[in-house]
């Protein structure tokens, strides 16, 4: 991580080849953004995210379709995805809860190119836990 004068800040390591126990669709969550940029008909995809702190979490990835993001060089269309949770990897809740709690649960909005490559062009959501600062990425090129 970088911080604006391009001076590394925060650098961790995680050989993902290596048996880590983990499932083979786990990716870091600063990468599963990136991971995703690639649409699909399936309205919803699971993964799982290696979290910041250590945790694996299960998390859902649901296309809303294509919509018009505003960018600082000026409007384009774009297929937007929204990453949330599954609250059952931090409390056992049972589906019928987790369903229920869906919309106070913490989620990351991507909006992608809408051909390809895919490019990510814009990316807000929490940097962390429950209570992290919100973070808010866009591409400037056209």
């Amino acid at each position: 991580m970088y911080d604006t004068e391009r001076r590394q800040v925060r650098k961790e390591e995680v050989d993902f080849i290596a048996n880590l126990g983990v499932a083979p669709n786990t990716y870091p969550e600063v990468l599963l953004p990136l991971m995703l940029g690639w649409p699909t008909i399936q309205r919803t995809r699971a993964f799982y995210s290696w979290i910041n702190d250590r945790f694996v979490s299960r998390v859902y990835v649901e296309t809303q379709g294509e919509k018009t993001v505003q960018l600082p060089g000026g409007p384009r269309k774009a297929i937007e995805m929204v990453i949330y949770p599954d609250l059952n990897d931090f409390v056992r809740v049972g589906s019928t809860m987790a369903r229920l709690a869906k919309p106070i649960m913490p989620k990351y909005h991507l909006w992608c190119e809408d051909e390809a490559p895919y490019r990510l062009v814009r990316f807000e959501g929490p940097y962390g836990p429950p209570g992290a600062p919100e973070l808010i990425m866009e591409i400037e090129d056209r």
